[in-house]
C-alpha cells in the first residue's frame, strides 16, 4: 500500500490526514464544492464543527479498567486535539458519549464526562445517546442525570450556527421507546423541520 501524500506529493501523518480531511468534509458539507487536486487551504470554508460519537467514558472505578479499552484515555486525547487548533467553530456529540450500562451508574459517567470537557475551547452540542439513559428514553430517573449535567434545553433542541439550522433528536430508546414517547418525539422533529423549514 502506498503512502498517503500532500498536495505536495509528500508522505502525510495520520494527524495532518484527520486534521484536514475533517476540514475537507466540512467544505463539502456546506456546498463549496473543490475544484479537482485543490489544495486544502484553498477554500476558507463557512465555518468548522467536528462531530464526535461513542466515546463510552466512564468514572473510574476501583480495580477495574474501562469497558472500552483506553476510553478515558481517548477522551483526554480528543480534548486536547481539539484544543490544540485550529479550534472549530463547535462540537457536537451525538451520543454514547459515557458508557453508563446501569441506572446507579449514570450519574458518575456523566459529571466524569463533564470534568474532561471543560478545557474545551469551543461549544459542545450534545445529543442524548441510549448510554446516557440505558435506552430509557423518556423515564425521567434515567434521563435525570444527563439533564443535570447538561440541562433540560439540551434534549431536543435546536441552533443555528452560520445560518445553517441543526437539529438535535434525542430517539435514545429507539426503536423500544412506549408509544407515548415516540410519538412526543417524533411530533417534536416535525414541528422542528417545519419552523426551520426555510432554511438549511
Amino acid at each position: 500500500m502506498e503512502a498517503a501524500m500532500n498536495h505536495d506529493h509528500n508522505p502525510i501523518s495520520r494527524r495532518y490526514f484527520l486534521k484536514y480531511s475533517a476540514s475537507a468534509m466540512t467544505v463539502v458539507a456546506l456546498g463549496t464544492t473543490p475544484r479537482p487536486g485543490f489544495a486544502f487551504q484553498a477554500r476558507r470554508p463557512r465555518f468548522t464543527f467536528v462531530q464526535v460519537n461513542d466515546i463510552h467514558s466512564e468514572a473510574p472505578k476501583r480495580g477495574a479498567a474501562t469497558a472500552y479499552a483506553k476510553a478515558n484515555e481517548k477522551l483526554r486525547w480528543w480534548v486536547e486535539e481539539m484544543n490544540r487548533g485550529p479550534t472549530p467553530d463547535f462540537v457536537v456529540g451525538v451520543g454514547d458519549m459515557i458508557h453508563g450500562e446501569t441506572l446507579d451508574r449514570l450519574p458518575k459517567d456523566m459529571e466524569y464526562f463533564r470534568r474532561a470537557i471543560e478545557p474545551l475551547r469551543c461549544p459542545f452540542y450534545p445529543a442524548m445517546g441510549n448510554h446516557e439513559v440505558v435506552q430509557r428514553e423518556g423515564i425521567p430517573e434515567y434521563e435525570a442525570a444527563y439533564r443535570d449535567v447538561f440541562g433540560n434545553d439540551r434534549v431536543n433542541y435546536a441552533f443555528e450556527h452560520g445560518g445553517i439550522v441543526f437539529i438535535m433528536l434525542n430517539n435514545s430508546g429507539a426503536p423500544a421507546a412506549p408509544a407515548d414517547v415516540r410519538k412526543a418525539r417524533n411530533d417534536w422533529f416535525k414541528a422542528a423541520l417545519e419552523e426551520h423549514a426555510a432554511r438549511p
